[in-house]
């Protein structure tokens, strides 16, 4: 069976959690604006057929599926988390900024 692996990277740091056959990063800081990339393990940009979002404890929302998701945080907000389709497999990932 072929596993391929993909990475998240976060506000530009390449922060790695190995998650399965998928993983992420985070950023730094609360409240803004944050921008999650998604690129393959050789850097390349890669666009998950599924996405979806939460900002601190709020509901999953559906995202459109592309090579980054940007989410709005409010202020004293450092808590998101991405959600995303890898071959047969959900990953889910949960950041703190700071």
């Amino acid at each position: 069976m072929k596993r391929n692996r993909f990475w998240l990277s976060a506000s530009g740091l390449a922060l790695a959690l190995l998650l399965g056959a998928c993983g992420g990063g985070a950023g730094s800081g609360s409240g803004g604006t944050v921008t999650v990339n998604f690129v393959d393990a050789l850097g390349n940009p890669w666009a998950p057929p599924k996405v979806a979002t939460q900002v601190g404890t709020g509901a999953w929302q559906s995202a459109p599926s592309g090579i980054s998701v940007t989410l709005n945080l409010p202020s004293g907000v450092a808590q998101y988390g991405v959600a995303f389709t890898c071959g047969t497999e959900t990953q889910v990932v949960q950041f703190t900024k700071g």
